[in-house]
């Protein structure tokens, strides 16, 4: 009897403990799963257009804010040197090439790394960094029908001249792919197909056809260049004179070259104000398209991958800079120095 009312307070106590340790497991108990409309709720939230369709992640180690800077210095530092710094554009020529082929490799690498999970707006703007190096890189000629003066003693090699020619082969090879199929089967979400011309423009509308009668037109020009010497040795008989005016070589006589000077300066003027409205245009089409497109995580210096073109490009820039700033070439003194170099003052 006494062993029976023992057991039973013993399990009364028991019985009390555990209801104490209650409100404890309740607490350190997970959350109850969702109820189906609450479920519901949350992936009508999930797959939202404002989340999915009208952003992504972009890739800081491909376009992030300091590759950005960089090739944005770059082309500025190519341009001050090719106008008013012959002494300085043979090495920011090879710099400039180096960004050109840098910014191919990482369009090339990210094209096939990514595949069908690339977006088009990506590729594209890849695309506006490679015609930007390359317009860039033509500020001044090489030579051709008017002879560069200024450039007489710093003119580009023939290697650096046929690398930059493969590159520029390779963006429109590039260019062609991309507008007529290669976007078919990239990422294009609604709210992130935006590009700029001028204004707004949907990448998949009137723009893609535009830039398709650009490209081309630069496939026809880059394959004349090619073929048209080897037609040209095949199909007609070789003459200097021939040869000479092709290449730029000095055949004509100096009476020729003073009456063409007028001709260089107001060509060279205006190819620089094209060249300047040009690489400003490449800067909005990027920087609106990262907003319109809503890119994230690009804006910011998150990576040690965009430190070595930012330090290059600001290295480059800051050089050419004091270098100018230095020796005083301003349009208008370095036109004067090149009129007297070439026999404008005469005895």
């Amino acid at each position: 009897m006494v062993r029976t009312l023992f057991s039973r307070r013993e399990h009364s106590y028991v019985i009390l403990g555990l209801l104490s340790l209650l409100p404890l497991l309740a607490l350190a108990a997970p959350a109850p799963a969702p109820t189906p409309p609450q479920l519901q709720q949350r992936q009508a939230q999930a797959s939202s257009p404002v989340d999915n369709e009208c952003g992504f992640d972009g890739d800081d180690n491909t376009y992030g804010l300091g590759i950005r800077i960089g090739v944005y210095l770059q082309w500025v530092t190519s341009a001050i040197a090719y106008g008013f710094l012959p002494t300085e554009a043979q090495g920011v020529r090879g710099v400039n090439s180096c960004f050109q082929a840098a910014m191919f490799a990482g369009l090339l690498f990210i094209t096939i790394t990514k595949g069908s999970g690339l977006y088009a707006v990506e590729a594209y703007m890849m695309l506006i960094f490679c015609m930007g190096g390359v317009c860039s890189g033509d500020a001044k000629a090489d030579g051709g029908i008017f002879k560069a003066k200024q450039f007489a003693y710093h003119k580009a090699s023939n290697i650096g001249g046929l690398i930059r020619f493969v590159l520029s082969t390779g963006f429109c090879v590039y260019g062609l792919w991309f507008f007529f199929t290669g976007m078919d089967h990239m990422r294009h979400p609604p709210c992130s197909t935006w590009a700029y011309f001028f204004a707004k423009v949907n990448l998949y509308t009137w723009l893609r056809t535009f830039m398709k009668i650009v490209f081309v037109l630069m496939g026809i020009i880059h394959s004349i260049v090619i073929f048209w010497p080897i037609a040209n040795k095949l199909c007609c008989t070789p003459s200097t004179s021939h040869d000479d005016t092709v290449f730029g070589a000095q055949s004509e006589s100096e009476p020729e070259d003073t009456s063409r000077s007028k001709a260089e300066k107001g060509l060279e003027g205006t190819s620089m104000v094209i060249l300047s409205g040009s690489l400003i245009s490449f800067m909005l089409t990027v920087e609106l398209m990262i907003r319109w497109n809503h890119i994230r995580g690009v804006n910011e210096l998150g990576s040690t991958g965009q430190l070595l073109p930012l330090i290059m490009a600001i290295g480059s820039f800051i050089r050419v800079l004091h270098i100018f700033t230095k020796e005083g070439k301003k349009p208008e003194s370095m036109s004067m120095e090149m009129d007297n170099i070439c026999g404008g003052s005469t005895a």
